[in-house]
């Protein structure tokens, strides 16, 4: 399913033209949450912070359409 999602979104990223220059330091910071829940065995965690990741993306993405003119 990850692997799914990724391609559906840099299919997206591809087709509209958008820059996706999210921040590094927020990635950073998401990716390692996630990690350390998967490391800490807890599956509600990171199913949270793993959603919370994808909401802060897609967020991001809308917020980018407005630049398309």
């Amino acid at each position: 399913m990850f692997v799914r999602l990724s391609l559906q979104l840099r299919m997206f990223v591809s087709i509209l033209g958008l820059e996706y220059a999210y921040s590094v330091d927020e990635i950073v910071a998401d990716n390692t949450a996630i990690l350390l829940a998967l490391e800490a065995q807890d599956p509600e965690e990171v199913t949270r912070l793993w959603r919370r990741k994808i909401d802060n993306a897609v967020t991001y993405m809308v917020g980018q359409l407005g630049h398309l003119d």
